[in-house]
């Protein structure tokens, strides 16, 4: 035998079912559109208070995936020898072979004080113009021992003391400037 199923009874039950699903889809809009006004809000915040700091000559520097942003400049750092400077705009201001002379140059660019800026990038440049002289100076030199060319030898081992002796003075300078930073805690003042 057969039973038969009470059609009332399957209807009564589908149809609680039915507003209870429709309460709960409320319910979870609710909270989604509480979420997303809650998130709206603290990005306004975060974004104001960003923005204010920013606007002040205190640099904030915030560590970031592949490296920091500095008010309104982006450190990033390219490979294990070099780190980015770039603007608000996203364009290159300059390539530092050192984390610590780029974030200077751009606490003393936020700061206003341009001249310890370019001071530091001149000696980043001159560091590494040193470094390429070197490298070519010692390939020369090589060259020159094979070809038993002792007059150009001599001249290629003049040059490179020469160049080895730019590299320390300037390598020293720089060093001094950090440190003198540390000292006086640059990135504290305004």
């Amino acid at each position: 035998m057969k039973k038969k199923h009470n059609k009332n009874f399957v209807k009564k039950k589908s149809a609680r079912t039915l507003s209870e699903q429709q309460e709960q889809e409320k319910f979870s809009r609710e909270i989604e559109q509480g979420i997303r006004t809650t998130n709206a809000r603290l990005k306004s915040l975060a974004q104001r208070e960003l923005e204010q700091q920013q606007a002040s000559r205190t640099p904030v520097c915030i560590p970031v995936a592949d490296g920091y942003r500095i008010g309104l400049y982006y450190v990033k750092q390219i490979d294990t020898n070099g780190f980015k400077v770039l603007d608000r705009n996203s364009e290159l201001v300059y390539e530092f072979s050192d984390k610590i002379t780029a974030v200077l140059y751009v606490i003393y660019t936020v700061q206003g004080k341009i001249q310890s800026a370019q001071e530091l990038q001149d000696l980043d440049r001159e560091i590494n113009t040193q470094k390429v002289n070197i490298r070519q100076m010692n390939h020369a030199v090589r060259i020159a021992k094979a070809n038993k060319n002792y007059s150009m030898l001599d001249i290629r081992i003049a040059r490179l003391d020469d160049a080895v002796a730019k590299l320390t003075i300037a390598t020293e300078r720089l060093c001094a400037l950090h440190h003198r930073a540390k000292i006086n805690k640059v990135w504290q003042k305004t």
